[in-house]
């Protein structure tokens, strides 16, 4: 029986993914902590986020607002690490788009090659993709 992807879950391996701080002046999350950025949350002390400070942001500003619970597992997982990692508008669109979980995958493969960080992110942005396909398809076994 496959095991649902819970916000707990989904949380708990996107928190695995985004790890600790970082401050990379060419990354265009700018200055960022366990995935919470300052460009998005210019109020917040990015520094001292910890997993249960950022919780209730990724709750609400990500899983909620893509109505997550209400998406089927691993649908549910794979839009919210877009949201994440890309955007929760960004996701919304792709989501529109996709037909799938594979392709919501292929979407954004496609939105990232077109970025002009393409060259210095790209290999870890492919990584996390197949990351991402991986915890989806096991999650359904």
């Amino acid at each position: 029986m496959p095991t649902p992807i819970t916000f707990q879950i989904a949380l708990d391996k996107i928190l695995k993914e985004e790890k600790g701080y970082v401050n990379d002046a060419q990354d265009p999350g700018g200055e960022t902590n366990l995935g919470i950025s300052k460009r998005a949350y210019p109020d917040l002390d990015i520094k001292s986020l910890t997993p249960e400070t950022v919780a209730p942001i990724y709750k609400r500003d990500y899983w909620d607002r893509l109505d997550a619970d209400n998406l089927p597992s691993p649908l549910n997982y794979v839009a919210f690490d877009c949201a994440v990692n890309q955007g929760p508008g960004e996701a919304a669109i792709l989501m529109r788009a996709a037909s799938s979980v594979g392709a919501l995958l292929r979407l954004r493969l496609d939105r990232y090659r077109r970025s002009p960080h393409w060259d210095r992110f790209g290999a870890g942005w492919s990584s996390r993709l197949v990351d991402v396909a991986s915890f989806a398809l096991d999650s359904l076994v």
